[in-house]
Parts: C-alpha cells; sequence; structure tokens
C-alpha cells in the first residue's frame, strides 16, 4: 500500500533478484526493510515465511516500532485482542 512502510523477509539467495527488480538502494531514511535468512537456513518449501514467525521476528528486534507491530500481529493472530 502506497505511503507505508515495509518489512521484507527473503532469502538470502533471492536478494539480489530483489534488488534488481525493484532497484532497491541503502537510505538513510527507508521506507522498506530487507531482512535475508542465510543461505541454507530458509526452511519454507513454498518460499513463503508464516506470518506468526514474522512477528515474533518484529517482537524481538530492538526497535519499538517493529516491537509494537510484532506484538499486535501476535495479539491478532493468538485472537487475544490485547489486556
Amino acid at each position: 500500500m502506497p505511503g507505508r512502510d515495509a518489512d521484507v523477509y527473503v532469502a538470502e539467495a533471492d536478494l539480489p533478484q530483489l534488488v534488481r527488480e525493484f532497484a532497491l538502494e541503502p537510505s538513510d531514511q527507508p521506507n522498506a526493510i530487507v531482512r535475508a535468512l542465510p543461505d541454507g537456513l530458509w526452511p519454507f518449501i513454498d518460499r513463503r515465511m508464516p506470518l506468526a514467525a514474522v512477528a515474533i521476528d518484529l517482537s524481538e528486534l530492538p526497535d519499538a516500532r517493529s516491537r509494537r507491530i510484532g506484538r499486535a500481529l501476535i495479539e491478532s493472530l493468538s485472537g487475544s485482542g490485547g489486556s
């Protein structure tokens, strides 16, 4: 969705194609963060990471924005709706 930041997870082997396809460049003010899992460690057969795995990863990152989003996803997936 335009105007929104994005967190993207990819297998490290797919990173060069992603960079070329979307003309990605490093930035001091990125609107997307690409997280690459090292070659040989991508465990998902269909090449897609489950939302629960993304939520847990985000909830453990040091920046407040990522933690907030990760925790909200966990609450949404668990059906708790927050406490």
